[in-house]
């Protein structure tokens, strides 16, 4: 099972991690990069120069968000996620990029946070993006070979008013063939020319708060 790049979000991969409902142990995460920070990855166009290291170091890391461990590289890859709104790559068009993902434990919440700095009017648009989502798909629907059918639901997410302009939204989504329930909070925050995205994946129940913890404590970061 892979990865949708679309919006960053993780859909339905984080079951094949987790193990969740699937009766696996989660695989080893891979090696991380050798030019960024456990854990973590970083690319501007063809080589990391020192803006995407000044991202880089902007990452949340473990003294962060107390109980997480940093986790392996984020994994990518190409499964769409079935809603047309979702299906976007929030790369497109960014001249940095560093992301990280952290965990509680191996069966979650899991915290994956992007950083991404673009010419004038790219962050703009991808914040744009996220929030038009919901106009989009309230709903619909996937299908996994490893975990089946998944019905997700689609919603606006208060997490307060940040930085220059915030969206944010929540899937809910039922793996029918295992009786799961799945949640993921994404909320994307712009500070000038570079957007914060910031999802929590978790089995069973969800909490807005640390989506919104989390959230606020990167802005302070990427502020520094």
């Amino acid at each position: 099972m892979r990865t949708s790049k679309g919006a960053g979000i993780l859909i339905v991969i984080w079951l094949a991690v987790t193990g969740t409902g699937c009766g696996a142990r989660p695989a080893p995460p891979p090696a991380p990069s050798p030019q960024s920070p456990a854990g973590t990855a970083a690319s501007a166009g063809t080589s990391a120069g020192p803006a995407v290291r000044d991202l880089s170091s902007a990452l949340l890391g473990e003294e962060d968000l107390p109980g997480f461990t940093v986790s392996g590289e984020p994994a990518a890859g190409e499964t769409p996620a079935g809603c047309a709104g979702l299906d976007f790559d929030p790369e497109s068009g960014a001249d940095g990029h560093a992301e990280v993902l952290l965990k509680q434990s191996e069966f979650g919440p899991f915290i994956r946070e992007r950083l991404l700095r673009f010419p004038p009017g790219g962050a703009e648009a991808l914040v744009a993006k996220v929030r038009s989502v919901t106009d989009t798909c309230r709903s619909f629907t996937t299908r996994d070979p490893m975990v089946g059918t998944v019905e997700f639901r689609v919603s606006p997410l208060d997490v307060g008013a940040m930085a220059d302009a915030t969206a944010a939204i929540r899937l809910t989504g039922e793996a029918k063939d295992f009786n799961v329930l799945l949640y993921q909070d994404l909320a994307a925050v712009r500070l000038g020319d570079t957007v914060i995205m910031i999802s929590q994946v978790s089995p069973g129940s969800i909490d807005t708060g640390l989506t919104r913890s989390a959230t606020e404590r990167a802005l302070a970061k990427l502020r520094k």
